[in-house]
C-alpha cells in the first residue's frame, strides 16, 4: 500500500543517527544516517513535513488532551518546549476485553459529579454480590495486565514490519494516541477526533503503512522512513494534521491538530532512543536532572513559567544545606525550579546516553529557557535565555573522577562553557534578592493579587551562579536525577497552564459558553485531585511551577 508515485528520499543520506558509539559524533547522530530498523521498544518522534513541526501531546487535562503539531520547527531547533511531549514508544497490541470490563462495572457505582472511581471506592458501595462481581473482574483484569506485560517484553527488540499493527505510548503521560468513532474533530467536523487515553483499547491499533512506493507491506520499517498510520477500528481512514491553525478559543491556539480522515499525512520517524540502549545509570537526551553544588550545598534554580516573558528570578544558586534534625533536607529538593532538561547540542532530539565532553543545552523546566552566560571575557553570570543559539547556551560537562565513557547520574562534573571557555562557579560573596511582585490586572481583586505575590514556596538564601576562567577544584556539581514520579507530577502541572490561559483568554473577551465551563471545570477538578488526596494536601504534587496570571 502507497500513496504517491514519487521515489523516496530517503535511499539518499539524510541527516540522521549513526551507532558508531566510539566516537562522541556517533553518540549524537553526527555521522552518516545509520538506517537503522525499527523495533519493538524504540522511542521515536513524529515530524510533519508539510507543517514544519513535531506531533505531540501538550494539555495535560483529559477534557483537552488532543494530538497536534506544534508549526514552525525543525530537527535541530524542535520548539515545543518539553520536547518529551513528543517522543512516543512503539508497542506491539495488547488485550483489553478484562480491563474494560472491570471499567465498566466500576462506573456503575459511580456518583453523577464524579469524574472517576476507584475500585476500593466502588467496593465501599456496593453489597456482598457486587464485590464478589467487582474482585472477580479486578482479578481477571490484572491476569490480562500481567498477560500483556509478559507479551510486550516478548516482543520487545523484535522488527517492525510494514503492515503491522503497533501502539504509540506517550513516553511522559503514559498515554496511548486513540481515535474515536464517534466524536469529531473540533476543527474539521467531517473527520474523527484523536485524542489521548490511559487505556488503549482497539481505537488505539493503528497499521504502519509505508508513504512512498520504494517500500512495501513486510519490509522492515527504518528510521528516517515517511510513513502514514492507518486506524485498524476503521480501516481506509488515517491519522491526518489539519492545514489551518486552531482558533484563539482553543487551549492549543496556534497549533495544527491531529485528526482520523480518508486524507493521509506522512510523518517521518526520528529516532529518539533505541531499546537496546540501556546503558547502567547513565544521563539520557532529555533527561531531567538537578545539578547541586555540594560545597556550598546549593541547587541551580530559577523561577517563573514558560508564559512570562522573563524570569520572575533568574537562574541562581538555592543554598540548601544538609540538616539530620530536618529529614527533608536530607533529599533533593522536589520543586520543579531546580529542574532541567539536558539536550545534545547537535541533535536535541536525540535520546541516547551523554558522554563525557559532549556538547549540550540545559533547558529550563518551568520556564523552558536555557541556561547560558551573560559574559565579560571568561567571567560572567549565569542567566537564562529563550532562543538557542550557536555557541552561547552550549556547556560540557568534565568528570571529577572518570568511571566510564558516559555521565553517570551521581557522578561530580565540573561544568564548561563552550564559547569563553570559562567554568560555572558558585559566587557567595554575591546574593540573589527574590525580585518578582505579581503585576496587578485589570479587574483583578488588589487584595488576592497581593495575597498571591506573597507565596513563596521557601525562604533559602539565593546566591548568584557564575563563571570563572579558571577551573576551581570546590566547583563540582552532583548530577542529580529527578525521580520518574516527580517528573510526572512537573509534566501534568506544566499542561495545566495551558488551560488558564485559555479560560483567561475567553473571560478576557466574552461570556464563556457552557461546554466551555465544563471543559475548564473538569480540568480543575483534576487539577485538585492531583494536589489532594482525600483532603490531603500532596506536597511533592504542589511544588511545581507556580502560576499567577498572564504574561506581562
Amino acid at each position: 500500500m502507497a500513496f504517491s508515485r514519487r521515489t523516496s528520499s530517503s535511499g539518499g543520506k539524510p541527516r540522521g543517527f549513526a551507532r558508531n558509539e566510539g566516537s562522541v559524533a556517533g553518540s549524537v547522530g553526527m555521522a552518516e544516517e545509520s538506517n537503522a530498523k525499527l523495533r519493538f521498544g524504540d522511542e521515536i518522534s513524529l515530524f510533519d513535513f508539510s507543517q514544519r513541526g513535531f506531533v505531540g501531546s501538550f494539555v495535560t487535562s483529559s477534557a483537552h488532551s488532543t494530538l497536534t503539531v506544534k508549526p514552525g520547527g525543525s530537527p535541530a531547533n524542535p520548539g515545543v518546549g518539553n520536547f518529551k511531549n513528543c517522543v512516543f514508544s512503539v508497542l506491539a497490541k495488547t488485550k483489553y476485553a478484562m480491563a474494560k470490563n472491570l471499567r465498566q462495572l466500576t462506573a456503575t457505582y459511580r456518583k453523577k459529579n464524579e469524574q472517576s472511581l476507584t475500585v476500593e471506592d466502588a467496593l465501599a458501595r456496593t453489597d456482598e454480590k457486587g464485590k464478589a462481581q467487582l474482585l472477580l473482574a479486578q482479578s481477571l483484569a490484572e491476569l490480562e495486565a500481567e498477560d500483556n506485560r509478559l507479551e510486550q517484553k516478548r516482543r520487545r527488540g523484535d522488527v517492525v514490519v510494514y503492515g503491522q499493527t503497533v501502539l504509540l505510548e506517550q513516553t511522559t503521560t503514559r498515554d496511548f494516541v486513540r481515535m474515536s468513532s464517534a466524536a469529531t474533530s473540533r476543527h474539521e467536523p467531517s473527520n474523527m477526533k484523536v485524542d489521548m487515553t490511559s487505556s488503549p483499547t482497539r481505537h488505539s491499533w493503528f497499521r504502519i503503512m509505508p508513504r512512498y512506493k520504494v517500500r512495501a507491506e513486510g519490509d522492515p520499517v527504518r528510521m528516517s522512513d515517511q510513513i502514514v498510520f492507518e486506524s485498524v477500528k476503521t480501516l481506509g481512514q488515517f491519522l491526518h494534521t489539519s492545514n489551518e491553525a486552531l482558533p484563539e478559543w482553543s487551549p492549543n491556539f496556534g497549533q495544527m491538530e491531529v485528526n482520523l480522515s480518508v486524507a493521509p499525512t506522512a510523518y517521518k520517524i526520528i529516532e529518539h532512543r533505541q531499546v537496546d540502549d540501556t546503558e547502567e545509570n547513565a544521563l539520557y537526551g532529555m533527561d531531567l536532572l538537578q545539578l547541586h553544588h555540594k560545597e556550598v550545598g546549593g541547587y541551580v534554580a530559577a523561577e517563573g513559567i514558560y508564559c512570562d516573558t522573563k524570569p520572575r528570578t533568574d537562574v541562581h544558586l538555592r543554598i540548601r544545606p544538609a540538616d539530620p534534625q530536618r529529614p527533608r533536607r536530607l533529599s533533593p529538593p522536589s520543586s520543579s525550579v531546580s529542574y532541567f532538561q539536558i539536550e545534545f547540542a547537535e541533535a536535541p532530539t536525540y535520546g541516547g546516553p551523554v558522554r563525557w565532553d559532549n556538547t549540550v543545552r540545559l533547558k529550563h523546566v518551568g520556564t523552558q529557557m536555557y541556561l547560558s552566560l551573560d559574559s565579560h571575557g571568561f567571567e560572567g553570570t549565569a542567566k537564562l535565555v529563550r532562543e538557542p543559539d550557536e555557541s552561547g547556551t552550549v556547556f560540557s560537562f568534565h568528570a571529577v573522577i572518570m568511571d566510564s565513557s558516559h555521565v553517570d547520574l551521581g557522578s561530580y562534573a565540573r561544568i564548561q562553557h563552550r564559547q569563553t571557555g570559562s567554568w560555572l562557579h558558585a559566587a557567595m560573596d554575591q546574593p540573589v534578592r527574590r525580585a518578582f511582585q505579581g503585576a496587578r490586572h485589570e479587574g483583578a481583586d488588589p487584595g488576592l493579587t497581593d495575597r498571591m505575590s506573597s507565596i513563596v514556596w521557601d525562604k533559602a538564601p539565593l546566591t548568584q551562579l557564575s563563571s570563572t576562567p579558571e577551573q576551581l577544584f570546590d566547583d563540582a556539581f552532583i548530577v542529580t536525577p529527578v525521580p520518574e514520579s516527580r517528573q510526572r507530577n512537573t509534566v501534568f502541572a506544566i499542561g495545566m497552564v495551558d488551560i488558564l490561559l485559555y479560560y483567561l483568554r475567553i473571560r478576557g473577551q466574552r461570556e464563556v459558553t457552557l461546554a466551555e465551563a465544563a471543559g475548564v471545570k473538569m480540568a480543575l477538578d483534576q487539577l485538585y485531585d492531583f494536589c489532594f488526596d482525600r483532603g490531603v494536601c500532596v506536597k511533592e504534587a504542589v511544588a511545581q511551577p507556580q502560576y499567577c496570571g498572564p504574561a506581562d
